[in-house]
Formats: C-alpha cells, sequence, structure tokens
C-alpha cells in the first residue's frame, strides 16, 4: 500500500508550512525555512530545505561599523532583488561582530548545529 512508503511534496501555502514547523518542534527538532514535507500517509514525518541562502562576509577588522551597516544593507537588497527574504549567516565565536548578531537582527540557529559540506559533482 502507497500509505506504508513515504513520499515528498513541496510546502506551497504558508499554512501548510506552519505545520511542517509545528511537527518539527514537536519532534524537538530544528529546520530552517522548509521548502518539501516528507509524508508517510496523510502525517508529516519530516522536512528538508532546497536552496537555503547562506552568505558568507568578511571585512577587515579596520572596517568602520558604518561600512559594516552599508555593506550588509547592500547585501540584502541584492538578496531581495533576487527574492530572497531571509537567509544563514554563518559567524565565527573569535569574529568582532559575534557579539553584536543578535542586536542588529539575526537569530542564532540551535546551538547544536554544524555547518558541513558535500560536494556532489561527479555522482554520491
Amino acid at each position: 500500500m502507497i500509505d506504508d512508503h513515504v513520499r515528498v511534496i513541496p510546502i506551497e501555502s504558508e499554512e501548510f508550512y506552519a505545520k511542517v514547523m509545528e511537527a518539527c518542534h514537536n519532534d524537538d527538532d530544528d529546520l530552517f525555512d522548509a521548502t518539501h514535507a516528507v509524508m508517510k500517509g496523510q502525517e508529516i514525518v519530516g522536512a528538508f530545505a532546497l536552496m537555503v541562502p547562506m552568505v558568507n562576509w568578511w571585512m577587515r577588522k579596520d572596517s568602520s561599523s558604518r561600512e559594516s551597516f552599508t555593506v550588509s544593507r547592500c547585501m540584502e537588497t541584492l538578496l531581495a532583488n533576487e527574492g530572497i527574504d531571509s537567509f544563514v549567516m554563518p559567524c565565527n565565536e573569535e569574529s568582532p561582530y559575534y557579539k553584536n548578531m543578535e542586536r542588529i537582527g539575526y537569530q542564532p540557529l540551535p546551538s547544536n548545529m554544524k555547518f558541513f559540506t558535500r560536494n556532489i559533482k561527479g555522482g554520491l
């Protein structure tokens, strides 16, 4: 029976997105910008996010806060022009910006998450 198998469907409404995130949080987990739900029958059993924008940023330590602010607004404008309304910004704890991230509007990801990379070009 098909209800015994998982299937992946796109998240196409704010209401369904809220249900997916609620299911994720009810399972004591976190996910950023889910784009697809994993279904088993009519039950949400997982989700994933494709193409989550991540911005890497470097500025010299002697840059002024005004310069950093200008660059951040330029970066956000370029993202908005592409229709992107949220993104991930990794920040090293040793960075001079780290202590100000929340104050300037960034929300921390769950502390148990680490970033990994995998190159899939040429096959798995």
